[in-house]
C-alpha cells in the first residue's frame, strides 16, 4: 500500500512506490529535485531542494544556472529524470569531500586522486590529472584539444612533442612532462613566436611571447606587450599606474603611493593623502587624475588668509570669516571644518553686481556677472537666476540646475537636460541625477574606439570598448551583440537573447537564444 504520508516514503524504492512531485523525502537520493530552496523554509538538510540565485546553502541541489562557490558547494543530482546536462554541469564544479564525481574540479588535500579529475589553479595534489579542456575561459589547467572553442589560451601540450600543438608547458603540473620545460625568448623583439612558448625578457619580446609573474621581471618590456599588474607594477618611464602604499620610513626605492604612514617628500600624490610636497602621477592611466592632482597642490601649497590680507587677497587660502574676494576656496565639502559651499557663499555675499561702469576686463572676481553687464573676470553664480542672459563665453553652461537651459537667446542658451533615460543627440546630461554616469557614457559612445594593446590592463571609463582579446578593466561593452563574441561573460554579462556566445562553450550565455 502507498503511505499517505510522505514523509514516510524514505527508504523505499522508487520502484515499488512513486516518487512524488514534491515533498519525497528521498529526493536528491532515489528521487530527482523537483522544489526550490526557501530560507529558513524549505532548507536542504531536510531533503534535496535546488539552489535559487537568491539563496544557495551548502548542499543544496546544482541546476544548470545556478551551480555555487561556496564553502560545500551544492550537489550533482545524478537522478536519470534530472532537468539539466549534467555531464556539462559536472565540468564547471569542484568536487568536496566524498563527492569527488569524475570530471569536477580538484579541491581537496588528499594525496592521491586516483580518477581522472581537472585540478583547479590553488589545488592541485599529486596525482591529479588535468583533462581535455571542454571551455576557452575555464580558469583551471587542461590539455589541448585543437579545437578553438575549447583550448584555453595557455592549455598544456599533451605530450613532450611540442611541435604537434601550439601550446605551452605546464608550469603548475611538472610532475607530468619533466622535459617540458618554458625557457626565456631569445628571438629578436620584432619577430613572433609560437604563443606562450618562451618568456618574454627586456632583451627578447617578440609577439605572444609568455608575460613573467614577477615584477622584477617586467623591467624593460613594453606595456604594449605585457600589461600592467593590478598591483605593484613599478615599470620605469611611469609606463603604469603607481599603486604600491608607501610605508612607514619608506626609502621610495620604487614610487609609492602618499598613505597615512608615509606622507612626506617625494611621495606620490593620492585622492586622500596629498601633502604640499608630494608629486603627481604622470603615468597614462594615474589613480588620481593629473588634472585633479594639480588643483589639489596648487591649494595645499598656498598660505591660508589672514585679517592682515585685505580686500585684495591674492594667492591665499580662504578662512572661516576671512574670506577676501580673489582667495581660493577649498577643493570639495569634505572638511566639515569650513567646506567649498560655506566658502563660497561668504566671499560671494561681499561683491557686488557688474555694473555700467565697469570696463570690459576688471579684477578677477571682483563682481557678479549679470544679463547685459559681464565683464572678463567676472564671477559666474552657480544655480542662480543671474546667469539668465549671460553669455555663455562668459559663464560656462553649469553641469545641473542653469535657467539658461533650453533657452533660444542668441549666445546666452544652454542645451536642454537629459530626460526620461534618453541620453543621446544635443541634451546635456544633469549632474544631480542618478543616471549621470550612464547618460555621459551614453553620449560618448559612438566616438569609442576599440581597445587594444596599447590601452594596458585598466582603462579611465568611457575610453574605449571591449573586444576580443582586449578587455582592459574599465573597458565599455559594445552594444553591437555580434561584437561581444569571444568576450567573457565575467568583462560583458550574457544578453537574454541572440548573445553570440551562446552555444560556444562560454557556459554561463549557455541560456541566450
Amino acid at each position: 500500500m502507498f503511505p499517505s504520508n510522505g514523509q514516510y516514503l524514505s527508504g523505499i524504492s522508487p520502484s515499488s512506490c512513486e516518487c512524488l512531485d514534491e515533498d519525497d523525502p528521498r529526493a536528491q537520493t532515489t528521487c530527482h529535485v523537483t522544489v526550490e530552496c526557501e530560507e529558513l523554509i524549505l532548507e536542504p538538510t531536510d531533503r534535496g531542494y535546488f539552489c535559487t540565485d537568491t539563496y544557495q546553502p551548502d548542499f543544496c541541489a546544482c541546476t544548470s544556472a545556478i551551480h555555487t562557490d561556496n564553502e560545500q558547494g551544492c550537489l550533482c543530482d545524478e537522478n536519470e529524470d534530472v532537468t539539466f546536462n549534467l555531464d556539462d554541469y559536472i565540468e564547471t564544479k569542484t568536487c568536496t569531500g566524498n563527492n569527488t564525481i569524475i570530471g569536477c574540479s580538484c579541491a581537496y588535500n588528499g594525496l592521491i586522486q586516483t580518477e581522472e579529475s581537472k585540478c583547479s589553479q590553488l589545488h592541485n595534489p599529486d596525482g591529479c590529472t588535468p583533462v581535455k579542456c571542454f571551455d576557452k575561459y575555464q580558469e583551471f589547467p587542461c590539455l589541448c584539444t585543437q579545437e578553438s572553442l575549447k583550448d584555453t589560451d595557455e592549455c598544456i601540450c599533451p605530450s613532450n612533442d611540442l611541435a604537434s600543438l601550439h601550446c605551452v608547458c605546464s608550469t603548475t603540473l611538472e610532475y607530468i612532462f619533466y622535459d617540458c620545460t618554458i625557457k626565456d625568448c631569445q628571438t629578436n623583439s620584432d619577430t613572433t613566436v609560437t604563443k606562450y612558448s618562451c618568456y618574454c625578457t627586456k632583451d627578447n619580446h617578440p609577439a605572444k611571447c609568455r608575460c613573467p609573474s614577477l615584477q622584477q621581471d617586467l623591467q624593460g618590456i613594453p606595456i604594449e606587450q605585457c600589461q600592467c599588474l593590478d598591483y605593484n607594477d613599478a615599470r620605469e618611464d611611469g609606463a603604469c599606474p603607481i599603486t604600491r602604499l608607501c610605508q612607514i620610513d619608506d626609502n621610495l626605492s620604487t614610487p609609492c603611493l602618499c598613505s597615512e604612514e608615509f606622507y612626506y617628500d617625494n611621495c606620490i600624490c593620492a585622492t586622500i593623502f596629498h601633502p604640499s610636497t608630494c608629486e603627481c602621477d604622470i603615468s597614462p592611466n594615474p589613480s588620481f587624475d593629473i588634472k585633479a592632482c594639480d588643483e589639489v597642490l596648487k591649494f595645499e601649497k598656498l598660505s591660508t588668509c589672514d585679517e592682515e590680507t585685505g580686500y585684495e587677497g591674492g594667492d591665499c587660502k580662504c578662512a572661516d570669516g576671512q574670506a577676501p574676494f580673489d582667495c581660493t576656496c577649498p577643493q570639495n565639502d569634505d572638511d566639515d571644518s569650513y567646506t567649498k559651499t560655506e566658502c563660497e557663499d561668504e566671499k560671494y555675499s561681499a561683491i557686488d553686481y557688474c555694473d555700467e561702469s565697469d570696463s570690459p576686463s576688471i579684477y578677477p572676481q571682483s563682481c557678479i556677472c549679470i544679463d547685459g553687464n559681464s565683464p572678463e573676470g567676472c564671477v559666474c553664480l552657480q544655480n542662480s537666476k543671474d546667469l539668465i542672459g549671460v553669455p555663455v563665453a562668459q559663464c560656462e553652461c553649469c553641469s545641473t540646475g542653469d535657467l539658461r537651459s533650453g533657452l533660444t537667446t542668441p549666445g546666452a542658451d544652454c542645451p536642454e537636460y537629459c530626460t526620461y533615460n534618453i541620453c543621446n543627440g544635443s541634451c546635456a546630461c544633469d549632474s544631480d541625477q542618478t543616471d549621470y554616469t550612464e547618460c555621459q557614457a551614453d553620449k560618448a559612445y559612438p566616438f569609442f574606439i576599440d581597445c587594444n594593446g596599447v590601452h594596458g590592463s585598466s582603462v579611465k571609463p568611457n575610453t574605449c570598448k571591449c573586444i576580443d582579446g582586449y578587455t582592459p578593466t574599465g573597458c565599455t561593452c559594445s552594444k553591437d551583440a555580434e561584437s561581444l563574441e569571444g568576450v567573457p561573460p565575467e568583462q560583458c554579462k550574457c544578453l537574454d537573447e541572440d548573445d553570440p556566445r551562446a552555444g560556444t562553450q562560454i557556459t554561463t550565455c549557455n541560456n541566450a537564444s
